[in-house]
């Protein structure tokens, strides 16, 4: 039972109302399934707008923790459960059919219209269901489009709007004669870029069971012409209209052709048609990914902690990004780190952001070439071993080697650590008293006593009294 302000909520408020109370009553499978939602309103868009406010943006933020997808309803079966349950506690008769009687197979009548002025150019779309809800949404668009551009704008956005909702039976209201002859193949349509439009709103013809465009005089489409001039003059009300901006689709037509795979198409084709990867852990980990994810007026976005939604950018378009934040117009040649910090401020993401941004700022030409230079080595300076001249010196015994003049076999060697100075005695057999007599006359004698004398504790060095 709705209590007396609950009554007063608007249509899509009470859906979500309808679907928090249901998120609270079956806590256990929300939180360990995945809950798919059938329903004909588009309840999916109204809790992915960025302007949420109020009620709305707090029952947003509990639903976004759990695995959510919306679906069109296509059959009736589990919802005469819904009916039966919604007659027993008498739920506000008088919106009962508008609310749960299936419209999918009834005809919706859609209403577009474009207008451009010194302030920029905009386009509006009414869709009236046959109960009587009516859906406003005004769009500014962001790049210069010349009208008959703009008309076909209008028209692709209904048609897919129209049909991300579920419709089958749709007619389209519009006072372009133009286009709509263009349209029917009555007249040709030589520039490029509308080819492309026109191919493209042949193609979603397709996904609907009945389709009808009509011309009607510009005096029925008043309310949806004061749409496009808020639209267009960058003011709408943010109540009871829904206000975006999207770029032109026939940009779009030639831009992402030849836009290789990336990493933010999978999490595309999943928000947008529930495509998963054949492998279930990779299928497991990108339902996990996409939780963080939204798509909002065609545009791949990324829920932020405390900020705002941080637009997500393909590889060419993040290369574009660095560069302005590092050397355009208002770079200052920050290094890597402060580089993917000032992306993220700004508003814009993509998942190798924090290793790709101190690469590209290493790489800078202008970096390398005036960047101040550095006196420390490239490498750890080694200890010195000897201080000065003459205080360590290395001792060794040589032999047996050939015999000489004399008999001499073996000979005792000493070689000073600084300066590389070597002295070499022969001898018969070493013993002791040879060892002490050779560093005493060759060593103490001559240089002075040394610091120290570094053997490998030969045989006639072991009790060598120095």
């Amino acid at each position: 039972m709705l209590l007396d302000t609950e009554t007063r909520y608007s249509m899509m408020e009470k859906l979500a109302l309808a679907l928090i109370t249901a998120k609270k009553k079956l806590r256990q499978y929300f939180e360990s399934h995945t809950i798919i939602v059938y329903t004909d309103y588009p309840l999916k868009q109204v809790l992915n707008k960025l302007d949420l406010y109020g009620r709305l943006s707090k029952w947003t933020i509990e639903l976004e923790t759990y695995d959510i997808r919306f679906s069109p309803r296509k059959a009736k079966k589990g919802q005469v459960l819904a009916d039966f349950l919604v007659e027993i506690q008498s739920f506000t008769p008088d919106t009962l059919p508008e609310l749960l009687e299936s419209e999918a197979d009834w005809v919706w009548i859609m209403h577009t219209d474009v207008a451009s002025n010194s302030q920029g150019a905009g386009i509006g779309i009414v869709l009236e269901a046959p109960s009587g809800l009516k859906i406003e949404e005004a769009i500014r668009l962001e790049q210069f489009a010349t009208n008959s551009e703009a008309e076909y704008e209008a028209l692709i956005y209904g048609l897919e709007l129209a049909r991300d909702m579920g419709i089958r039976r749709l007619k389209v209201r519009e006072d372009s004669k133009l286009m709509i002859e263009q349209v029917v193949m009555n007249f040709d349509t030589k520039p490029p870029h509308l080819t492309n439009l026109l191919q493209k709103v042949t193609d979603l013809q397709s996904k609907f069971h009945q389709f009808e465009l009509v011309q009607v005089p510009r005096e029925q489409n008043q309310k949806v012409d004061a749409l496009v001039k808020l639209a267009s003059a960058g003011e709408c009300s943010r109540r009871s209209v829904i206000y975006t901006s999207q770029s032109l689709k026939a940009l779009e037509v030639f831009s992402t052709s030849s836009e290789p795979e990336c990493w933010m198409d999978p999490i595309i084709r999943y928000l947008s048609k529930s495509e998963l990867p054949t492998h279930p852990k990779d299928a497991k980990l990108l339902r996990l990914r996409a939780q963080c994810y939204s798509i909002i007026c065609g545009m791949l976005y990324r829920k932020s902690f405390n900020g705002p939604y941080l637009q997500c950018l393909r590889p060419s378009e993040a290369k574009k990004l660095l560069e302005e934040i590092h050397e355009g117009a208002c770079g200052n040649h920050t290094g890597g780190r402060s580089l993917a910090h000032k992306a993220l401020t700004a508003g814009y993401y993509w998942s190798y952001m924090m290793t790709k941004a101190p690469d590209y700022a290493r790489k800078c030409d202008k970096c390398l070439r005036f960047a101040p230079t550095f006196h420390q080595p490239a490498q750890a300076l080694p200890s010195i071993i000897a201080p000065w001249p003459f205080a360590k010196w290395g001792m060794d015994m040589v032999g047996e080697l050939p015999r000489a003049a004399g008999g001499k076999s073996y000979a005792l060697i000493a070689t000073d650590y600084f300066t590389k100075w070597v002295i070499v005695e022969a001898y018969i057999t070493v013993s002791k008293t040879d060892t002490t007599s050779f560093v005493w006359k060759h060593i103490i004698c001559q240089f002075g006593i040394p610091w120290e004398i570094v053997v490998d504790n030969g045989n006639p060095f072991q009790n060598a009294k120095l």
